[in-house]
């Protein structure tokens, strides 16, 4: 079976199949992402596996990434040719936009492309929402994607979005405000176990001053600790334990006021 006949056609009224097409290198945009070791090899010994989204609408005359950057850049390292469905530009961009990550969804996810595509989606004044449903995905998923995105700091955003970043290791400095995050950028913490071990120095040492401050006027009462132990049984790992040690500090200063 040929690569081209082996590809599904999920989108209703769209036959992804007219759009399939080999396009040369020279005809794409840059792509803004080096993929790693492992994904360039599994391209070399599998070849191409699944096609990336292209868009025949952008300014200069060269072909627009709506998806796929990471496999782009290791055919272009590879020197091999670039598999893709190029959605015309009569298609509104947005439905192209839209088109792009259904499949993606459908086939597998890719978490980089999908929050940069969301987030431009909901710049241009789609909700949620909209996203949600046009997707065909859980309301909560893109709520919790686009949650993640607003607590990074740009950096962290951009190298993200671009496949530089894992989502794990994503997920685990947003426990750290924004400046810390670009901290650690800065002196190329990026793997998840480095990136945790910061994140429980800097709580430790959060609850350390906490331990010590005095606020006038603040009764810290068993109402409140609790409320904030409520709080933790909702949630689950490194955040019930943060709000589990709070709990024990509001107590104890409860005991001694």
């Amino acid at each position: 079976m040929t690569e081209e006949q082996n590809v599904e056609q999920n989108i209703p009224g769209i036959d992804l199949q007219d759009y399939l097409v080999q396009v040369p290198e020279s005809d794409i945009q840059a792509h803004s992402a080096e993929p790693d070791s492992a994904f360039v090899e599994s391209i070399r010994i599998r070849g191409l596996l699944e096609p990336v989204f292209l868009y025949d609408g952008a300014v200069g005359g060269q072909l627009e990434i709506l998806t796929g950057n990471r496999r782009i850049g290791a055919c272009r390292l590879l020197d091999y040719p670039i598999l893709a469905y190029v959605l015309p530009g009569d298609i509104p961009r947005e439905e192209a936009l839209l088109i792009a990550l259904a499949s993606n969804l459908q086939r597998s996810r890719n978490r980089p492309d999908e929050a940069r595509r969301i987030e431009e989606l909901m710049g241009m004044g789609h909700t949620e929402q909209d996203i949600a449903k046009a997707l065909g995905v859980r309301l909560t998923e893109i709520k919790s994607l686009v949650k993640m995105l607003k607590a990074m700091h740009p950096d962290v955003k951009d190298r993200f979005t671009k496949g530089e970043l894992s989502k794990a290791a994503a997920k685990a400095i947003i426990r750290l405000p924004q400046e810390q995050q670009k901290n650690l950028l800065d002196h190329d913490i990026t793997r998840v176990k480095e990136i945790s071990q910061e994140v429980k120095a800097y709580q430790n040492n959060v609850f350390d001053q906490l331990d010590s401050i005095e606020v006038p006027g603040i009764v810290m009462s068993e109402e409140l600790a609790n409320q904030v132990e409520y709080e933790a049984l909702k949630r689950i790992g490194e955040d019930r334990k943060v709000l589990l040690t709070a709990v024990a500090i509001l107590r104890k200063k409860g005991e001694t006021s």
